[in-house]
């Protein structure tokens, strides 16, 4: 999954380390449950996520629908 943290310090120097997941519209398989999914980071792709000195272009094409057919969905 992509995602982001950061930790913040307040000027009273309070650290405060937050995160979030990343999501995307939903793909032809989610979509009929909910309109946005997480961005699921393909494998063999994660290095581009986590490479600090990554363009932004190159991040950016990271962050669509993983695609339907790469997907199961069981119920329980």
């Amino acid at each position: 999954l992509a995602g982001l943290y950061e930790t913040w310090v307040s000027p009273e120097g309070k650290s405060v380390t937050t995160c979030t997941i990343i999501t995307t519209a939903a793909n032809t398989l989610i979509e009929p449950y909910h309109e946005r999914m997480p961005v699921i980071i393909p494998a063999g792709e994660e290095g581009k996520w986590l490479h600090k000195g990554e363009t932004t272009e190159v991040l950016l094409t990271l962050l669509r629908p993983y695609p339907a057919e790469d997907m199961v969905l069981e119920s329980r």
